[in-house]
């Protein structure tokens, strides 16, 4: 997409957040690993449009949706992209709250239990033999982060009820 598109009338229009979170989650309910990729597309490209002072900024919905795509592709390798996303998340989210422009932007990008529950349900729905560890290991960095000023993540049942799911599917 570019940063600006003509419309019908002739005024320009500029894409916004929640335009591209909608064009993420359709592509997040499509279910296939292409689809996945496109939605992971967008969220980057997103990244560099805020990363050279657009107005554009992902938010943790636009890294939770994306997350959601590649956890209804049921693979392994879609559960490390869920998580490689997630510690992206992170390292975007460290680097504002670093900055000196603490603005609101910190609240939209804060890390949150419905990215972590997704990320764990990637694994859940991967199949690998892993699955049951790694969503214990997520689980465990929840735990951790409710003790931090910084994060707004709290295993709650869904977060629970999801690491059982995947040790049930692990096979272990």
């Amino acid at each position: 997409f570019e940063s600006d598109e003509q419309s019908s009338n002739g005024k320009s229009v500029s894409p916004t957040a929640q335009m591209l979170n909608a064009v993420i989650a359709a592509y997040a309910n499509v279910g296939n690993p292409e689809a996945a990729e496109k939605a992971t597309t967008i969220l980057e490209r997103m990244e560099y449009l805020k990363e050279f002072g657009g107005t554009v900024k992902p938010t943790v919905h636009s890294y939770s949706i994306t997350i959601s795509a590649w956890a209804k592709c049921e693979s392994e390798t879609a559960a490390v992209n869920a998580e490689n996303i997630l510690d992206q998340l992170f390292k975007d989210f460290d680097e504002v709250l670093r900055s000196e422009e603490q603005s609101r932007y910190v609240e939209e990008l804060r890390p949150n239990n419905i990215v972590f529950n997704s990320v764990i349900d990637a694994w859940a729905r991967s199949g690998s033999p892993d699955a049951g560890d790694k969503a214990e290991a997520l689980l465990h960095r929840m735990e951790v982060l409710s003790k931090m000023d910084d994060y707004d993540v709290r295993p709650d049942t869904i977060s629970f009820n999801t690491c059982i799911k995947a040790f049930c599917n692990s096979d272990r």
